[in-house]
């Protein structure tokens, strides 16, 4: 278990390749995902949530969520910080096409499902990036922590937390809803 005193974190706000059933694309926030963002960011601001550190996937989308809530909590925007290693996972061949349901169905019941398609990162290299990124979170003096990513990062960021390494009867598919803050720690 990381020794943190609290770590939050929230998925983008709906964005352009969601609505369009496009995996990995780097698109900007729908109408919607601006509004979600926002009502986001009045949470934060009306239970004073005040972050010492903002780290962000280096997508718009996640960027434009964090900077709504940057300005609600007063975190200065040019401090927010992109990590790499909180990016969604690469979905190789699958990246950027629009989805069948099929293949959308399967991967909700198994995340690996889609490892047989060209490129795509494995359930077990991405488990590994939470686990550097909470090393790091950890050694750094900051005491309050937003992450701001996409729902494949945040739920292994959740397991990593919890001890638990990716497994298929531990996927259960825990849908992480747009833009909404979860603390974790």
């Amino acid at each position: 278990m990381v020794v943190m005193k609290h770590l939050y974190f929230i998925r983008h706000g709906q964005s352009i390749a969601n609505v369009d059933g496009v995996w990995g694309a780097n698109t900007h926030l729908t109408n919607e995902g601006v509004l979600q963002a926002k009502k986001a960011a009045q949470y934060a601001k009306k239970n004073e949530l005040s972050f010492d550190l903002i780290m962000i996937s280096p997508s718009i989308s996640a960027h434009d969520t964090a900077k709504e809530i940057a300005l609600a909590t007063k975190y200065p925007v040019e401090k927010i910080i992109l990590i790499d290693e909180v990016k969604e996972r690469h979905f190789g061949e699958l990246e950027d096409i629009k989805v069948t349901d099929d293949i959308n169905f399967i991967h909700g019941k198994d995340e690996t499902y889609i490892e047989k398609y060209r490129h795509v990162e494995s359930m077990e290299q991405l488990q590994k990036r939470p686990e550097k990124v909470l090393a790091m979170l950890k050694a750094r003096p900051e005491d309050c922590i937003l992450v701001a990513s996409h729902s494949s990062f945040g739920r292994t960021l959740k397991r990593a937390i919890n001890g638990h390494s990716y497994s298929v009867s531990e996927t259960s598919f825990s849908h992480l809803p747009n833009a909404e803050i979860i603390k974790l720690i």
